[in-house]
């Protein structure tokens, strides 16, 4: 029984690709403006101020890595079912 796809980027394939940076340009334009939003909001201090901001201790940060990393590897173990294989000789050089 197929549940469906976990990965919003790339339904059929592994995320571990470059052409995740150039498939869809809407994506692309979106996360770069959404980046630019959050250095400005982290970086600014009176955006820190307003929004109640406060850096993230060390401790938290050796959580939220791993975690984070446990997160995006499961994901892509899941999705690997499904990836279409296709023999090393015939995948485009990076």
């Amino acid at each position: 029984m197929r549940v469906g796809h976990s990965n919003v980027r790339r339904l059929n394939g592994s995320s571990f690709t470059w052409d995740i940076f150039r498939g869809n340009k809407t994506l692309s334009v979106s996360l770069i403006v959404l980046t630019v939003l959050h250095l400005s909001i982290t970086s600014i201090p009176g955006l820190r101020d307003a929004f109640g901001l406060v850096p993230t201790t060390l401790a938290q940060w050796s959580l939220i890595i791993p975690l984070a990393i446990g997160c995006f590897l499961a994901i892509e173990g899941c999705a690997a079912p499904y990836a279409p294989w296709k023999p090393a000789s015939t995948l485009a050089p990076l």
